[in-house]
């Protein structure tokens, strides 16, 4: 098989192949500075195969598949030819002679571009080192892919609630392209546990997995979902309201709605005292809190910087806004609670420079503090995720990198890599994270990847 073009690009991803192909094949996966190679046959993953790779430099590496079908990591871009020996333990006869096996060698020829497409960054920012942007391939063999998103998305809303991951909406068009039709008012939960199956021990998890369609909503991008007591929340986002083709003319809203899963359900709440955008949505006791981001006014408005917090009391008779004067303007940011506290993580600021900043906030004194910095580096602090695992605060960032807050030494480390990407979420399940979409070059991606938490 030859793959022509980039081989992550939508046309040319496996996950769109028929999962039951019963032919074995070769395919690769990953992102550009951390290709790997997958084997399947029958539709399922092949551990352990024997595994030869033609580097871009015309050296041969062999390699075995782990539990999850997969070969080590590869950090180099250019041509790449691979082949694989799969064996199947079946008697016959050929040509009057007996045999008790049939060799299979699936092969695939690739270009894998370089990192300049691995990162959707601001145009005025600095590239970061290589070293920082080639994976550790060590750590990319703790990850393991679960069933792909319904439709590849960026900048879209995710969480996980009573033993779904559910997610919202996005962006699902080829970056900085904005109309009608390039976001998804689509609503779709995973049921974790038949997902993840025993994910830590490499088990076939995911393959009687399958995502659920709900009641969808609004056209968005640039908003998440929360969760309190079982329900999920949504609120402001994105709406583009040019046809395709048209100028763009992308606005901000301040609705917010809560699905009942019991009922199945979307009712609407009382909308955020301004309408915004590319902020992050994070519950914590029982308030819903709604941070940073900007007030996108269409195609001769321009825009306006969030300066305050929206907090909701989701335990009132009836609900009512409040503002809450935040000490920074940033969007493309994440938040997350931790320690009883809203941490505000990265984010691109009103000055167009990307942010590595944390900044705390107490509900009880209603005062603001300065966290630990995320490592500098390239655009790292660009549209980060983030979420609390097996008591830690963990970041997700651009350049691949899994990183955990040590909060004695008040510095972040890291503790996992994986394919770069931005504008994705990350959600706590058991054992370990998932990280949810992205963008990563000029596409979106429908990755949903499980990482073990050393």
């Amino acid at each position: 098989r030859a793959i022509l073009g980039d081989p992550f690009a939508p046309a040319n991803a496996p996950n769109t192949a028929p999962a039951a192909d019963p032919a074995p094949r070769i395919v690769p996966r990953g992102a550009p500075g951390a290709v790997r190679f997958l084997v399947e046959a029958e539709g399922r993953p092949v551990a352990e195969a024997d595994v030869t790779v033609i580097l871009p430099d015309g050296a041969h590496e062999k390699v075995k598949t782990g539990p999850d079908g997969l070969s080590p990591a590869f950090t180099a871009s250019g041509r790449y030819g691979a082949w694989a020996r799969y064996v199947e333990h079946v008697a016959g006869e050929h040509a009057g002679k007996p045999y008790a096996q049939v060799r299979h060698y699936p092969t695939v020829v690739c270009t894998i571009p370089g990192l300049d497409a691995a990162g959707d960054e601001p145009a005025n920012e600095t590239r970061q080192d290589d070293a920082l942007r080639r994976p550790d391939p060590a750590s990319l063999s703790l990850t393991r892919l679960l069933p792909p998103l319904p439709e590849a998305s960026s900048s879209l809303g995710a969480v996980a609630s009573d033993g779904f991951l559910y997610v919202y909406g996005g962006h699902i068009a080829p970056v900085h392209t904005y109309s009608t039709e390039a976001v998804s008012g689509r609503f779709h939960r995973l049921p974790l546990r038949a997902a993840t199956g025993s994910a830590a021990t490499g088990t076939n998890a995911g393959v009687q997995a399958a995502w659920q369609e709900l009641a969808a909503g609004p056209r968005l991008q640039g908003m998440n979902l929360a969760t309190h007591a079982g329900r999920i929340y949504r609120v402001g986002g994105m709406d583009p309201r040019n046809a395709p083709g048209d100028e763009a003319d992308n606005h901000s809203i301040a609705a917010a709605a809560c699905f009942d899963p019991s009922t199945g359900r979307w009712t609407d709440l009382p909308p955020l005292p301004e309408p915004r955008s590319s902020h992050d949505l994070v519950v914590l006791g029982d308030t819903l809190y709604a941070v940073g981001g900007w007030n996108m006014l269409g195609a001769d408005g321009g825009e306006t910087w969030c300066e305050t917090m929206a907090a909701l009391d989701l335990t009132a008779a009836t609900p009512e806004w409040r503002s809450i004067p935040q000490p920074f303007t940033r969007r493309a940011l994440i938040a997350t609670a931790f320690h009883d506290r809203l941490w505000v993580i990265g984010g691109f600021t009103d000055s167009e420079e990307v942010s590595t900043q944390v900044d705390v906030f107490d509900p009880v004194t209603g005062r603001w503090s300065r966290g630990p910095d995320l490592p500098s580096g390239g655009v790292n602090g660009f549209a980060p995720a983030a979420c609390v695992a097996d008591g830690r605060l963990l970041a997700s960032v651009a350049d691949g990198s899994l990183l955990a807050l040590d909060e004695q030494a008040g510095t972040w480390q890291s503790v996992a890599r994986t394919s770069p990407r931005i504008v994705h979420r990350m959600v706590p399940v058991e054992e370990g994270v998932i990280l949810v979409g992205g963008a990563a070059g000029k596409d979106n991606l429908d990755r949903v990847e499980w990482i073990a938490l050393p």
